[in-house]
């Protein structure tokens, strides 16, 4: 049995960084800021750590909860739109579980 070896590599990306807590636009500046550095090393698709964006703070978790529609997120979207490359990073939802924002 021979295995079809794909044509195409795809690199990855595993970003590791510490979030301020509370301080959205902070981390969304830095996220960008990492996820350039990222694709300028030939990742297409790059993950960043659960609750980095908010910064994972329990107790501030209900206060900085978001739909996932927030305008302020939509920035990845636009990343990923004018590029070749996908981002998943979580926050906390307003109902109090994680979601993606992509």
């Amino acid at each position: 049995m021979k295995i079809a070896r794909p044509s195409e590599t795809m690199k990855i990306g595993a970003i590791q960084c510490k979030a301020i807590p509370g301080d959205i636009n902070t981390n969304i500046a830095r996220h960008l800021q990492l996820l350039e550095r990222a694709t300028e090393h030939g990742a297409r698709l790059v993950f960043f750590p659960e609750l980095s964006i908010t910064g994972y703070e329990p107790r501030l978790a209900k206060s900085l909860a978001m739909t996932g529609k927030e305008a302020v997120l939509g920035v990845f979207q636009e990343c990923s739109n004018q590029s070749a490359y996908s981002t998943k990073a979580r926050h906390v939802r307003s109902d109090g579980e994680c979601s993606g924002a992509q």
